[in-house]
């Protein structure tokens, strides 16, 4: 799928005010690394309200979005 500015944005404003790390990947995934697992709920429905599918796992505390 196509990644807009507002997914940008909206990933740059999640990284800065959660304290995350990323990782970009050539399959066009998206690492939010450190999320704790209270927080998740509240990440999957910010990336879902612009339009973000998720995929995400919880192991290492790591959570996986896919741009899809």
């Amino acid at each position: 799928g196509d990644t807009t500015p507002v997914h940008l944005i909206t990933i740059g404003e999640l990284v800065k005010e959660y304290n995350l790390d990323t990782k970009l990947t050539s399959p066009q995934r998206i690492y939010l690394l450190g999320a704790q697992s209270p927080q998740l709920p509240i990440l999957i429905k910010k990336m879902a309200y612009v339009g973000l599918e998720t995929r995400h796992s919880i192991e290492d505390n790591q959570h996986t979005f896919n741009l899809e």
